[in-house]
């Protein structure tokens, strides 16, 4: 059986991303196992979380503000005309 839930990396660079463990029973009737992968979240603080971010990973800058040089000029131009 599978069970999933949530968001799994499949390909690239996932040592840095998800752990795996895996524990095998041996048991009469043949071999029982259970296998689980685990991915970490995002922290660079965090020493259990990962310390890179997603190649996805898009942060958002704050716009720089207008420069005033550029505000004079066009008023200059506005008064001139």
């Amino acid at each position: 059986m599978k069970f999933k839930k949530g968001y799994m990396i499949s390909s690239g660079e996932k040592r840095d991303y998800i752990e795996v463990g895996a524990r095998h029973v041996l048991l009469k009737q043949g071999v029982m196992g259970v296998k689980v992968k685990i991915m970490k979240e995002y922290d660079p603080k965090n020493s259990q979380c990962a310390s890179v971010p997603l190649p996805d990973f898009v942060e958002f800058l704050d716009v720089k503000k207008e420069d005033d040089r550029r505000e004079r000029i066009t008023n200059r131009a506005v008064e001139g005309q």
